[in-house]
């Protein structure tokens, strides 16, 4: 699993990678149903429904109204649906949104 997270205005934007299937080696899963992502400002947190912050079928998904200037901790998973409950978390991706200010100097 690959992805990176970077820091928008009060946002963060999660951009995934298309997932790897070892056993068929193909590039495209096709089992993939949906992609779940949870986000905590805790390092190390531990993903629930509490924390979730989408659950749909996007490689690139944006996690809206967080606050500027704090650490964001975001984990994400692929669901199949060969077996739904069985869910290998990502390695805990971390970035800081930004002010409009802030943003506008990145341009």
């Amino acid at each position: 699993m690959a992805g990176t997270l970077s820091a928008g205005v009060n946002s963060l934007i999660l951009k995934l990678d298309t997932p790897y299937d070892t056993i068929r080696t193909s590039d495209i899963r096709d089992d993939l149903i949906k992609v779940k992502v949870w986000c905590s400002t805790t390092a190390g947190f531990t993903p629930s429904d509490a924390n979730k912050v989408f659950d749909g079928l996007s490689l690139s998904i944006i996690i809206p109204n967080l606050t500027a200037g704090t650490a964001y901790y975001v984990k994400y998973a692929f669901i199949s649906e060969i077996d739904e409950s069985q869910i290998t978390y990502s390695s805990e991706l971390t970035a800081t949104p930004v002010t409009t200010d802030a943003a506008m100097v990145n341009i």
